[in-house]
């Protein structure tokens, strides 16, 4: 099966076949969107993180497929501030009649600016479209004017179709009259170290940590957690494993949430998510004793100007535009998440600052490790 889909329910199915049946129709009434991310199942009677419901725009057969009906529903600007990964058509008497799983997609809100309608689009396999009829509140109902345009156009609507067979990924009518100036990632890290979290060898068999190498005073301070670590200068902080095989062991030296109110440096195989590595450490085979003044240090620590994060709280990144857009060009940032330490902490994504050679992206919550896809498009007021 694709990844993504859609179900006639049970409840849809059993209505269609007593439709089929007494050669009466369904009537198809609204159309909603949720941020559950689940596998969909014919059994469903509602989506589970429902956010909007509307009227359907449009239920019309397919014209390249007889057996197959097209719904269509617009998601107005002033709706969103959140993620729509599934999706429902509910008949007239509210039932779920198929359910569908949606490719991840923010829906932002008119008040960030890169708000926009958001086309909707479900293909239904139903054997018969004449089954299946639109259930119609005119007051209720949405039509973008270039959706209404390219519908009393036929050039627009052979475009249309060839573009809707050729993506099927749901687009708005919005976004395909647009010219895509820019795609590409940035990769936005929520976590860095600040100042210190040096590693040295100590005449134990331990390694310092400190803030500037020698053990002091000094304190080591981290960005981590959408919060600060801060951890004294320690003596006797990161114990080295001995090594009795006859091969090298390579560990990792990380910084990471304890659990237990506190923050900590520990030696490990792997680095996990939630952590900042620090260093990369090599215990040669053999190596036993207090002596490791032959253990290897390799430095990854990432280093940011703390004056940066004074000044600027919220995780960002600068996205350069390889060529400047023409002059007075205004343009659009569509910003999806590709992927995230913690998903759910990531907040809203929003851009900002927008110049014709380049802007920034930001987002509000507290996520680590963010990469974000971003499409610069430019606004087609022909």
């Amino acid at each position: 099966m694709n990844k993504y889909y859609t179900l006639i329910t049970t409840i849809g199915q059993a209505k269609l076949a007593a439709a089929t049946a007494s050669e009466d129709s369904i009537n198809l009434a609204s159309i909603a969107v949720g941020d559950g991310d689940y596998t969909p199942s014919v059994g469903q009677t509602s989506l589970v993180g429902e956010k909007w419901r509307a009227s359907l725009s449009t239920v019309q057969a397919d014209a390249a497929n007889p057996g197959r009906v097209i719904a269509e529903g617009v998601v107005p600007p002033e709706v969103g501030g959140w993620y729509i990964r599934e999706v429902g058509l509910f008949d007239a008497d509210g039932d779920l009649f198929a359910v569908a799983r949606f490719p991840e997609t923010y829906k932002p809100v008119l008040e960030s600016g890169s708000a926009k309608d958001l086309f909707l689009r479900l293909y239904l396999e139903i054997g018969s479209a004449a089954a299946v009829t639109l259930s119609v509140d005119p007051s209720l109902v949405l039509a973008t004017r270039e959706y209404v345009g390219e519908q009393t156009n036929p050039l627009a609507i052979g475009m249309q179709e060839a573009l809707a067979r050729a993506s099927q990924n749901q687009k708005s009518i919005d976004e395909v009259r647009q010219r895509i100036f820019a795609q590409g990632t940035i990769h936005i890290k929520n976590k860095h170290v600040i100042k210190g979290f040096v590693l040295t060898r100590a005449d134990v068999r331990y390694l310092h940590l400190s803030e500037t190498g020698t053990v002091g005073t000094g304190e080591s301070i981290a960005r981590i957690d959408g919060g600060y670590a801060k951890l004294v200068d320690d003596d006797l902080e990161i114990a080295v494993p001995e090594n009795f095989g006859d091969e090298d062991l390579t560990r990792y030296a990380y910084l990471v949430d304890l659990g237990v109110g506190e923050y900590g440096v520990l030696l490990g195989d792997t680095v996990p998510l939630a952590a900042i590595l620090l260093y990369t450490v090599t215990i040669p085979a053999g190596n036993t004793g207090n002596d490791i003044s032959a253990v290897g240090l390799i430095d990854n620590r990432l280093i940011n100007d703390p004056q940066s994060w004074l000044v600027a709280a919220l995780p960002n990144a600068y996205v350069p535009l390889t060529y400047p857009l023409p002059t007075g060009q205004n343009y659009d940032v569509l910003l999806t998440v590709e992927s995230a330490t913690n998903r759910a902490a990531v907040g809203d994504l929003y851009p900002y600052d927008k110049q014709d050679n380049g802007f920034k992206v930001g987002f509000s919550g507290t996520a680590d490790n963010v990469l974000v896809r971003y499409t610069v498009a430019a606004i087609n007021r022909d």
